[in-house]
């Protein structure tokens, strides 16, 4: 008597070794791939989150970001041309093309302060007391606005453009402005100062340096101005122009920086000497440059003279 039931088991136990093993032999026969990501442009390939990627390959850690909140509904401007902050840590923006100003709270808020009557804001400052300042642009004009967003016109420069303000230590607002390039320098609405006044197009930027030094920044040129603060002992009151960042080898202009080592030109070599003039009355020269008669000796041998000879110790070794 024939017994079917237990076999049925076994053949499916070697089904299933006979797979198990086919599966093995074509993992082991698989080629295994290599690659190596070790440049920048290697891992710019793909998308780097929370990483940063310097060079020569070198990834590490990134800072931590963060997005206003509701931002692609409220920054609807497609450029973000200045930035200031205040001491409360609110974070003003100036847009354009439609010239308003959004602030970027500490709560992560982000929310349209002020719209002007302008282009572009290409300046804000905040000074001491929490005020901000827009320089709006084509007017020329500077306005004031609040806390609630309120505005109010503080002073027309009659320029066209105003590219940078800054605060100097005294709490008057420092100014650059494109045709014409000035640097203004406000105590009030109504006090101005005229610091610079350039040939060139644009005065873009500006910085207020130690012991209120003022450094501006020129278009076209490229030139670099000093101003002093008071116009008393530094200067004179008057701004030069320090370096010109196209051309900075150029000898022609005015520089004040040292030149770079390699710029620097060699010394012009002395000049020829004067040819020897004759008394008047006399053929005899007033003092002669010929050098002496050389010295032979008595089988007709040049004698060493003391600055020839090699023990000299003035001597220098003949070229080969």
């Amino acid at each position: 008597m024939t017994q079917v039931g237990p076999l049925f088991p076994r053949r499916c136990g070697a089904l299933l070794v006979l797979a198990l093993a086919s599966l093995l032999v074509s993992a082991q026969a698989a080629p295994t791939v290599l690659w190596e990501v070790d440049t920048r442009a290697d891992f710019e390939a793909g998308q780097p989150q929370g990483v940063r990627i310097a060079d020569p390959g070198r990834v590490s850690l990134s800072r931590a970001t963060q997005t206003p909140k509701d931002a692609a509904k409220t920054l609807s401007d497609p450029l973000v041309w200045s930035l200031a902050r205040d001491e409360a840590g609110n974070l003003f923006l100036g847009t354009g093309n439609d010239g308003r100003i959004h602030r970027w709270g500490n709560d992560g808020k982000l929310e349209l302060l002020a719209d002007l009557d302008a282009a572009e804001i290409y300046a804000l400052a905040v000074d001491k007391s929490g005020r901000l300042f827009a320089g709006a642009s084509p007017s020329g004009i500077i306005y004031q606005i609040d806390e609630k967003g309120r505005t109010s016109i503080y002073h027309k420069t009659g320029a066209t453009y105003i590219w940078a303000m800054a605060f100097d230590a005294q709490g008057r607002l420092v100014l650059a402005t494109g045709k014409p390039a000035q640097v203004l320098r406000l105590a009030g609405p109504d006090k101005v100062e005229k610091l610079l006044t350039s040939a060139e197009a644009h005065i873009i930027s500006l910085l207020v340096g130690r012991k209120g030094v003022i450094y501006a920044g020129s278009v076209g040129e490229g030139l670099i101005y000093e101003i002093s603060p008071e116009g008393g002992h530094a200067f004179s009151g008057t701004a030069r122009r320090m370096k010109s960042a196209r051309s900075p080898r150029d000898r022609r202009a005015p520089c004040s920086w040292p030149v770079p080592r390699k710029s620097r030109s060699r010394p012009a070599p002395p000049a020829s000497p004067p040819r020897p003039r004759a008394r008047p009355g006399s053929t005899r020269p007033v003092a002669s440059t010929a050098s002496p008669p050389r010295a032979t000796s008595p089988s007709g041998g040049r004698v060493p003279t003391p600055s020839s000879s090699p023990w000299s110790p003035t001597a220098r070794p003949a070229s080969s």
